[in-house]
């Protein structure tokens, strides 16, 4: 179990990426830049190239995280990682979306 105790009440971003050719998704928090975890991620903890779909900024890294983690358990396959057919894809985004009141392109 990932240890969050270094990131807890800290600002930072909450990302959704989506592992191309799959239908697995990573919901993950940083306290880093998002490119630079992207980029991070994208490099070496991925057999399939990655997508940057959605990221938000929070006061709260770790609540927020937990709440995604939570609220889709149900579609999680392994860690952060998660498997989202369309309408639940479409209903991540617009919380995501809703959290920032923009729309990620």
């Amino acid at each position: 179990m990932f240890d969050d105790s270094a990131y807890r009440n800290k600002p930072g971003f909450i990302y959704l990426i989506h592992a191309q050719e799959t239908d697995r998704y990573k919901i993950g928090l940083t306290t880093r830049s998002v490119e630079a975890r992207f980029a991070e991620l994208n490099s070496s903890q991925s057999p399939f190239p990655l997508e940057l779909i959605d990221w938000f900024e929070t006061d709260n890294v770790t609540e927020d995280e937990k709440y995604f983690h939570e609220k889709y358990s149900a579609y999680r396959v392994h860690g952060e990682w998660f498997v989202f057919d369309k309408r639940t894809l479409k209903e991540v985004r617009r919380e995501y979306q809703d959290d920032v009141g923009f729309t990620f392109p």
